[in-house]
């Protein structure tokens, strides 16, 4: 019996010995498999982070048909990753964090979230720019912008640096900018010499009526407002100066043609001469 014992023990040293050999060749697949796999996500994620999903100049309404599918090839890997680190822990090997992948996830959700914010802000300026001219509520809409400006400021660092975040940032900044000037030329002062001049500094051609039903915030937005601020401020500043004049003359006339003047003719001076 010792003897059966001797020789029982000796075949499972040389079966364990075969096995730990058959084991250290499926850890250097393993292992293999892993220095692959690091390389495919490296490119995953250097493919993901050029995405067009992080630029601003996207159909905002069929951009998330681009996320879904995005996430649905990170899901694919994230799957293969599972099955990856079941097998180094199943081999006795140092389990893969994976991080790189985990931050794609991440960026993806935070992505997700700024399109989210891009959606509404797009969504009610939309709303906005249909207004007619004399009708815009300038007050209102910039308490909606402040708190839009505080709603960006509150976004992740990484987002803020992200072309889609700094394409609305950019946008909100100059819808900011150009309503108090839309208030400015609802001023009375402003006269069809003074739209045109200002169509000019613009750079735009037509004829703007201000009354019109098709003169929208929109088409006032178009004319890029923000970029000639003090422009638009000193043809207003202008119109203004001018109705005073205006009033001022119109007073002085006013005056002239309410006074009567008489006159009498002198003789020895052979001219006339205004009566008392």
């Amino acid at each position: 019996a010792p003897e059966s014992w001797n020789n029982l023990f000796k075949k499972s040293l040389t079966v364990r010995a075969q096995n730990s050999i058959v084991q250290d060749r499926e850890a250097e697949k393993i292992k293999e498999q892993m220095v692959q796999f690091d390389e495919r996500i490296n490119r995953v994620a250097a493919e993901f982070r050029a995405n067009d999903l992080f630029s601003y100049d996207r159909d905002y309404l069929r951009v998330y048909e681009d996320i879904d599918a995005q996430h649905g090839a990170f899901m694919n890997i994230e799957e293969e990753a599972a099955a990856l680190r079941n097998l180094q822990e199943l081999f006795d090997l140092t389990e893969s964090e994976f991080k790189e992948l985990k931050d794609c996830r991440n960026e993806l959700v935070m992505l997700k979230h700024m399109w989210d914010l891009v959606t509404h802000v797009k969504m009610i300026f939309a709303d906005w720019m249909r207004s007619t001219f004399r009708m815009v509520d300038v007050d209102t809409i910039l308490e909606e912008l402040k708190k839009l400006q505080k709603q960006l400021k509150t976004q992740p660092v990484k987002v803020k640096g992200w072309r889609c975040f700094k394409g609305l940032e950019e946008e909100v900044k100059n819808m900011a900018t150009s309503l108090p000037l839309c208030a400015e030329l609802r001023s009375p002062a402003m006269r069809d010499r003074h739209w045109q001049l200002l169509l000019q500094t613009t750079k735009h051609q037509g004829h703007i009526d201000p009354e019109a039903d098709d003169f929208t915030l929109e088409r006032l937005i178009e004319m890029g407002l923000h970029r000639f601020e003090e422009d638009v401020s000193n043809i207003v500043e202008k119109a203004t100066k001018e109705l005073s004049i205006e009033k001022s003359l119109t007073k002085i006339v006013d005056a002239w043609e309410k006074m009567v003047f008489t006159y009498d003719e002198h003789d020895s001076l052979d001219t006339f001469l205004l009566g008392p």
